[in-house]
């Protein structure tokens, strides 16, 4: 555990040595005070949906397949590969980083526009699932491509489905029914939507419960692949 909590520790140091937490915040605060100005537009909260979705769940896909092909390049994993920590525990840890980069960030852009109006806790937890799911998707394809670009050109026409079909399902620009909750990140949107409004989010545990268990799903065949194609090859 102390190993683990070290690594969460790292991997925060290395994302602002990298100036990742501080270019991400300016971007944010530029987004909310944006917004800000335009709190009266009658679709605010389906705007600030589009860009809460999206966010986040381009911070945790991208930035860990980048750090993962950089350290890639340098034949790090090769290193680790022997030594006395876990390297899927590496990968868990900047994991959740990066979830909790994503939600920060959320949680500030929401505050900018709403300011206190919104259920927080439901909020967060959506958010979370959005990052961390999204994350899990690019560690899942990062073993079929050799480099960035071919990551990017092979995993753009899964991700945008992944996060933008339940999107645009919700704005209204198409009509899935019931099987918009085939789509993972569908919870996470039913969260962070009820939490704009400020329900209470009793009712949602049900919601959590399937977040939950897609991402134990999603984390189990990511690490089995990663250590398959990444570490045992």
């Amino acid at each position: 555990m102390k190993a683990f909590i070290n690594q969460l520790k790292w991997q925060t140091l290395i994302l602002n040595k990298n100036n990742v937490i501080s270019i991400s915040v300016g971007i944010t605060v530029i987004y909310g005070m944006v917004l800000f100005f335009f709190n009266d537009f009658a679709y605010i909260d389906e705007l600030l949906i589009f860009m809460i979705m999206n966010d986040p769940a381009i911070i945790g896909f991208f930035f860990i397949a980048l750090s993962i092909f950089i350290e890639q390049r340098h034949q790090i994993w090769s290193a680790l590969s022997v030594g006395p920590l876990e390297i899927f525990s590496i990968i868990t840890a900047r994991l959740i980083v990066l979830a909790l980069l994503g939600l920060f960030l959320s949680v500030l852009l929401a505050w900018i526009v709403k300011g206190l109006a919104f259920n927080v806790v439901l909020f967060s937890v959506g958010v979370f699932g959005v990052t961390i799911l999204s994350a899990l998707i690019g560690v899942l394809m990062v073993p079929y491509s050799n480099d960035f670009m071919k990551f990017a050109i092979l995993s753009i026409p899964i991700f945008v489905p992944f996060v933008n079909v339940p999107l645009l399902n919700y704005l209204g620009a198409i009509h899935l029914g019931s099987i918009r909750y085939l789509f993972p990140i569908q919870v996470c949107l039913d969260m962070i939507d009820a939490a704009l409004k400020g329900e209470s989010g009793s009712e949602y545990w049900l919601h959590m419960l399937i977040m939950c268990l897609w991402i134990g799903l999603f984390y189990m065949l990511t690490r089995r692949i990663f250590y398959r194609k990444m570490i045992y090859t």
